[in-house]
């Protein structure tokens, strides 16, 4: 809660501090050299969380191998400064670009200080360090905007939350590597891990060829105005599916002996994304119109339908990660490799015809990207992991049905309204709109009252994770917590 307070917070301060220009010159840098936080991760969190046993060695390897590659990660994109400014005709971009290179490192260093934290199940302390360093990211930004300047208070913020955040998760987890030695076992780690980087690198170029494209065709302003309705649009992602990652990948990696339950908790993992972010995500297009005016002023007010857009193809985009926890548990990388490759160049080619048009032709592009991978991962990717296809379709397709008909008939009537009632008044009628529509549905489908159940369920667990007691994996990790 207190990270979604904080990320709230620094929407709405900073979109009245700053102008869309500013978010664009800076999205214009992250869009592209954001791919290096994936290549210095390289998938040996996600290779040190599914393990099932992990020598204190095999971490601290990976710990170092984290390190050196983060260092690369910051020198190359250092480096990169001057050739993307040119890509994009702004010289400011390339001091920006090195300043941003001190995230790589320090998001590296601190990349095998959360996998341990999750392996232990201290998602609590994962949680004080992402809100400690938001809040002091954001005291900075909004210090730094309020002294006029400029993109230099987003710079600012993303850098000081990166090196904030390492501080605390190296404080909080009771964990250090050991000099780096040879060790058994790293073979399978590192393949794991340059499977699951295959597909996230993949997925980040799909994700951000749109961006690149709206700023080098149409500009810093309407990159801004872009860059805030994708923003708006991956902020559920960050706040409510990654936190079910954190804790549906240890549990669905422990029960893929066990097949009866690993299909029951793959069900509830689908259950939650589907409703909790695809309903938050739809339910925002449906009041985003007065929303954007009331929260970031009318200069903002464009970004409204290219939010829609991106919301429906976030419904399909969250579900495809959400199997994604389901192969990389099965330990099946390979599978969700195969066809997040097809899907996703599919959504490339579909993002570069649509950026001919408009910002909005290319957010559609990215949805119907979105909705192409999502069925090539459920048709022939569920059946490989024991899972049927049929009842993952099931999972999403009811919430979309629920979700989907709120903003076909709220948007339309938020639209006529805007201009005619003040944006206050015209958004408390589009929220009880949308209250209205959400109670038929749940008068009228008793499954969904079911899946509420499901999903309350699932959140409650969720809260007391903290308190669960970490699975032993090897004597060195139980000597490790005594």
């Amino acid at each position: 809660m207190g990270t979604l307070a904080l990320q709230v917070a620094g929407i709405v301060i900073l979109s009245r501090l700053l102008d869309p220009a500013d978010f664009g010159v800076v999205a214009m840098v992250t869009a592209i050299v954001g791919i290096a936080l994936l290549i210095g991760d390289a998938g040996l969190s996600s290779a040190a969380i599914q393990s099932p046993t992990l020598t204190i060695q095999q971490k601290s390897n990976l710990f170092w191998l984290n390190l050196l590659l983060g260092l690369l990660m910051a020198a190359g994109v250092f480096g990169l400064a001057g050739p993307i400014a040119s890509l994009y005709g702004n010289l400011d971009l390339v001091a920006v670009t090195r300043a941003l290179s001190l995230v790589f490192f320090a998001e590296a260093f601190r990349t095998q200080f959360t996998a341990e934290a999750a392996r232990r199940l201290l998602f609590g302390r994962l949680s004080v360090a992402e809100v400690g360093s938001q809040f002091v990211a954001l005291v900075v930004g909004v210090i730094a905007a309020v002294a006029g300047a400029g993109f230099w208070a987003l710079v600012l913020q993303q850098v000081v939350a990166s090196v904030v955040r390492l501080i605390i998760a190296v404080a909080v987890v009771p964990w250090w590597p050991t000099w780096p030695r040879k060790a058994q076992g790293m073979r399978p780690l590192l393949s794991f891990g340059l499977n699951v980087l295959g597909a996230q690198a993949i997925n980040y170029v799909s994700s951000n060829i749109d961006s690149v494209l709206v700023g080098r065709f149409f500009g810093s302003t309407q990159l801004g105005l872009y860059s805030r309705a994708v923003q708006l649009f991956q902020f559920p992602m960050v706040q409510i599916a990654i936190p079910i990652g954190r804790v549906s990948l240890p549990v669905l990696s422990r029960t893929v002996g066990e097949p009866a339950r690993f299909e029951r908790y793959a069900d509830r993992a689908l259950l939650c994304v589907a409703y909790l972010l695809g309903g938050v995500m739809l339910c925002t297009a449906a009041v985003s119109l007065p929303l954007v005016e009331v929260a970031f002023g009318t200069d903002w007010a464009r970004s409204s339908p290219i939010m829609v857009i991106l919301a429906f193809g976030g419904v399909f985009g969250a579900q495809a990660t959400a199997l994604g926890w389901i192969f990389v548990a099965s330990a099946k990388t390979m599978i969700q490799l195969k066809y997040s490759l097809i899907g996703r160049l599919t959504m490339i080619a579909l993002i570069v015809a649509g950026s001919f048009l408009s910002p909005a032709g290319a957010a559609g592009g990215s949805a119907l990207g979105l909705a192409v991978t999502w069925s090539l991962l459920l048709i022939f990717g569920v059946p490989k992991v024991g899972l049927k296809r049929w009842r993952s379709a099931a999972v999403m397709l009811r919430p979309l049905a629920i979700f989907g008909s709120i903003v076909a008939i709220v948007y339309p009537v938020s639209a006529y309204l805007n201009g005619i009632v003040p944006p206050i008044v015209d958004l408390l009628l589009s929220i009880g709109s949308v209250a209205v529509v959400g109670l038929l549905w749940w008068m009228l489908m008793p499954m969904a009252r079911k899946d509420a159940r499901e999903v309350v369920e699932v959140v409650m667990l969720a809260l007391r994770r903290e308190h669960a007691e970490p699975p032993v994996s090897t004597p060195e990790e139980q000597r490790l917590r005594e």
